[in-house]
Order: structure tokens, then sequence, then C-alpha cells
């Protein structure tokens, strides 16, 4: 097994209902995260060579990126080899998307009105 040297994640969470994303995101599931990751790799293309940049893109609808779906993957296997626990890859994709619907709460919990008028 390859060593990995040390990992630098770029986390960025974005939205396909946004109005300057939405003709991409209407053409297939995912673009809004690829062209997130694509952005953020750009800049950190400086980065040392010491260290592997990996973008950790998703879009608040919980579709991933090409790049944090491979990367997932690959760090679920490689800590499943160390536990022997198979689902190591699931629990990793279970926890961002907790993380994800905490973040949509917030979201949402910000353009709510804070009076609520009575029914």
């Amino acid at each position: 097994m390859a060593q990995w040297p040390f990992v630098s994640l770029g986390v960025t969470v974005v939205s396909p209902l946004a109005g300057s994303y939405v003709d991409r995101a209407a053409t297939d599931a995912g673009t809004v995260a690829d062209m997130a990751a694509t952005r953020k790799t750009e800049k950190y293309s400086t980065l040392s060579s010491v260290y592997r940049f990996e973008p950790i893109a998703v879009e608040n609808l919980d579709v991933f990126s090409s790049t944090t779906l491979n990367f997932i993957s690959e760090l679920g296997r490689r800590i499943c080899v160390h536990t022997g626990d198979a689902r190591e890859t699931s629990y990793l994709f279970q926890r961002i998307s907790i993380m994800l619907q905490c973040f949509n709460f917030v979201l949402l919990h910000d353009i709510l009105p804070i009076d609520l008028p009575d029914l």
C-alpha cells in the first residue's frame, strides 16, 4: 500500500439552487460540486508537494463531486484495512450526510422569519 503524504482538505458546500448555478445544475447531478472542487484545486495548486490536497466538495442536496467520492471511498477502504470493518466507507458517507443536514438546518433557520404569524 502506497504511503500518503500529509493530506490537506479543502471543504466546500455549494447550493445547486443558487441563481448562478441553476442552469449548470440542471444538466447533471454533481456538476456544481465538480465545479467547486476544480476551483478549490486551482486555488491551492501552489501548495508544497509535501502535501496532497484533496478538495471535499458537496452540494447541499447531498451530491458529492467525483473527486470527493474517490477520496472518501479510498479513505474508507484504508480505514477498513486497519479496523477489519467493511462498513467504514458507509460510516464516512453517513457522517458527511449528517453534517449536511445540520448545515441545511442552519440555512433554513436563517431564512425563516423570526415572528411567525398567528394562524
